[in-house]
């Protein structure tokens, strides 16, 4: 009788121990996050209960799937855009909103120092998204027009002074070059 006593205490801890906090469930953190690096996002915001312990959500739901998606608990960001990331916890749900706004950087590959007048020198430039190398178009400039003038990623010179060569790359960043022109 008593091994069948033990027992039964032991299956009514168990239900209590399985049993859900109570209380209510809010979301704790910026209705907007705002993330300029691809993966794991930071900052995120997390489900608490009335008396202020953590816990873990259900599902997550993130959509579209080209800016960011759920891994477990964690979001993760993979595009630029915006998702909405909902929030699952029972029957409670809750919305935010996550803004990728990667940094965009342009870096020039073995820019030209010297150039003879006359000369056609092919470029290139890399462009970094949220630290990320992408295969995203770059269009040029140089400055100014009686040193030196672009034919899409050719830089041809046209005459002896400094020029000043640049990358664009989307979302406004840019790659600036000083060069010389010389005399042939």
């Amino acid at each position: 009788m008593r091994v069948v006593g033990c027992i039964a205490v032991a299956l009514v801890s168990c239900d209590e121990a399985a049993e859900a906090p109570s209380g209510p469930v809010t979301l704790d953190g910026p209705a907007v996050v705002t993330t300029r690096a691809y993966g794991p996002v930071e900052g995120a915001p997390r489900l608490l209960l009335g008396d202020g312990s953590e816990i873990e959500p259900t599902e997550l739901i993130v959509e579209p799937a080209e800016v960011a998606r759920a891994e477990g608990d964690v979001v993760i960001a993979v595009g630029p855009g915006d998702a909405r990331v909902t929030v699952l916890s029972g029957a409670d749900h809750f919305v935010w909103t996550l803004q990728v706004r990667p940094d965009v950087r342009a870096e020039l590959v073995r820019p030209p120092e010297a150039l003879v007048a006359g000369a056609r020198e092919p470029l290139s430039a890399t462009v970094l998204v949220g630290g990320v190398e992408a295969d995203v178009p770059v269009t040029w400039s140089c400055q100014p027009a009686d040193v030196c003038r672009m034919e899409g990623a050719v830089l041809e010179t046209v005459g002896p002074g400094a020029g000043w060569l640049t990358a664009h790359a989307p979302g406004g960043a840019a790659a600036v070059h000083e060069f010389l022109v010389v005399a042939p």
